[in-house]
């Protein structure tokens, strides 16, 4: 399912829904959809502590507004009723391990493989890298194959083959997953096979604990395989796998703490913050805003314009349609005119800065304050559109 946003254009002045009128404002409509992150957490460093370092955040600060935009964005989407973005970041994890796993090979292992005798390996023995070389006899004869089943019972197409290579001191085998391309032969072959030692996967594995790991009645080493044609991949790609796919996960996460916010503190401002929100026509607000008494949500970067109650109070208000709907039919009418109503004499720890929203740059206010309409006290970040 697709929840969808647009941006519709400018509609005539309208009045506030959770009180007296307003002065005439020209209020932007705008179609959105529920954030859903309800965490409290800015993460924001003080400018006196780092801003030497400010220009080398910059750049941190550009990716992560953008990560904190494909975010929020992502949010919207779900697929079997789950958003997009957390499937995004659930990738990202696995990516990262991938990469730290090919990380792990790669410095375990020496460019060239190890020669090992299979009698050491299926005597307990541990090698010092899973980069190897074994002998022994072959039976390809002797096969299981893993792939998709047709309609007949017969495998449609085979994905893995595993065949057994044994040690003829012993008596016991080392199952080897073969390459690609590897022909079947009635007969055994003595053979000296490259790869890498690897756990058994799960289907093998139990395979072969069913017959308590004999195969033909061979002995069966259950502790690992050779892959045949394995080897380690180069550090690079392993770094960038890691290194790539473990950067955009942590952006995605800090952002979803910062619930999309991206704002970078400058230091505490020396001016009225009120100044900020009744000095300027086009506002973006991001914070909890309220459609009536029961129906309040946290909003990001919402378009917005200020005027006066007439308690004194100050009034930020966006024209918002954030109803809920499931395959095109509304299933909750959220639409109107959101609120933040602010008590003047409650604005705290004001600080300046900016946002980042996307590719753009904006400055930016912060402070707490206590919404007139709850008596709640809330964070708000003010920015100039």
């Amino acid at each position: 399912m697709r929840l969808s946003s647009c941006y519709n254009p400018l509609l005539p002045r309208a009045s506030s829904p959770v009180g007296p009128p307003f002065a005439p404002l020209t209020i932007p409509r705008v179609c959105w959809c529920p954030v859903a992150l309800d965490v409290r957490a800015d993460g924001c460093f003080v400018a006196g502590t780092w801003g030497s370092l400010m220009p080398l955040t910059e750049p941190v600060y550009r990716m992560l507004g953008v990560v904190a935009s494909i975010n929020r964005r992502l949010w919207l989407i779900r697929v079997n009723f789950i958003p997009l973005n957390v499937a995004v970041m659930v990738l990202l994890g696995v990516g990262t391990v991938a990469g730290f796993d090919q990380l792990n090979d790669t410095v375990g292992n020496e460019r060239e493989a190890q020669p090992h005798t299979l009698a050491v390996l299926l005597s307990a023995g541990a090698p010092k890298q899973d980069y190897v070389t074994v002998q022994g006899k072959l039976f390809t004869d002797a096969r299981l194959e893993w792939g998709t089943e047709g309609e007949n019972g017969k495998l449609k197409t085979v994905e893995k083959t595993w065949a057994p290579l044994v040690d003829e001191g012993t008596g016991k085998a080392l199952m080897v997953q073969l390459a690609k391309g590897r022909r079947n032969r009635e007969e055994p072959e003595d053979l000296t096979l490259k790869g890498m030692l690897r756990p058994l996967p799960p289907n093998l594995h139990k395979r072969l604990e069913s017959a308590a790991f004999k195969f033909a009645g061979v002995p069966i080493e259950p502790r690992f395989m050779l892959v045949e044609g394995e080897h380690p991949q180069d550090l690079g790609s392993g770094l960038l796998l890691a290194g790539g796919a473990g950067v955009l996960l942590l952006a995605f996460v800090v952002s979803s703490l910062w619930r999309n916010v991206v704002f970078r503190s400058e230091g505490a401002t020396g001016n009225d913050a009120l100044s900020v929100v009744r000095g300027t026509e086009k506002l973006l607000v991001s914070g909890r805003m309220m459609l009536n008494e029961k129906t309040h949500q946290y909003f990001v970067n919402m378009p917005a314009a200020a005027g006066t109650l007439e308690s004194g109070a100050i009034a930020l208000v966006s024209n918002i349609d954030a109803s809920s709907r499931f395959m095109g039919i509304k299933t909750s009418d959220r639409s109107g005119l959101w609120t933040i109503a602010i008590v003047p004499s409650s604005i705290s720890d004001a600080e300046t800065g900016h946002v980042f929203c996307g590719l753009k740059k904006a400055p930016a206010v912060r402070f707490r304050y206590v919404d007139a309409l709850t008596g709640r006290r809330e964070r708000l970040v003010v920015a100039t559109a």
